[in-house]
């Protein structure tokens, strides 16, 4: 059991919220939410084109989840944490292509503030051999443009 995070009584992992916060100096207004989302999916879209998983620290922080339901597999499943999604991606039966922000609607990027956390919430369609899907990211401040 990793101290790091919290498991229920089977030892499985119980998600952990990172801070969510803008860093020092960083303001709501200078946010690029559309810029930041679009950038974010080209680069997992790269990923996926190249087949180059083994370094997703640009995409994904220390304590990321990778929820997966019925898109690169045909089943419901969640990866933890780096290893364990890089692996995922590389064994992915339906790797995913013409990754899309959804820029308008409901789904249309947004920078959340709730109590104090803040987070960009936002949904992307992509396209896989068998058809096409929807996604949800939910992406962090990490540091100076990140």
């Amino acid at each position: 059991s990793n101290p790091r995070y919290l498991s229920n009584m089977d030892g499985t992992i119980l998600p952990t919220t990172p801070a969510l916060t803008l860093h020092d100096g960083v303001t709501k207004e200078q946010v690029d939410v559309e810029g930041v989302c679009r950038q974010w999916l080209e680069t997992l879209e790269v990923c996926f084109s190249s087949q180059s998983f083994d370094n997703l620290s640009p995409l994904f922080i220390d304590n990321c989840w990778w929820r997966d339901i019925v898109g690169l597999s045909w089943n419901f499943t969640s990866r933890h944490e780096h290893d364990a999604i890089t692996a995922f991606f590389k064994n992915a039966p339906n790797p995913i292509t013409a990754v899309q922000l959804i820029p308008e609607g409901s789904l249309k990027p947004l920078l959340l503030d709730i109590g104090g956390m803040i987070w960009i919430h936002a949904a992307f369609s992509f396209k896989h051999q068998h058809g096409e899907g929807k996604g949800v990211a939910r992406l962090v401040h990490v540091k100076g443009s990140e």
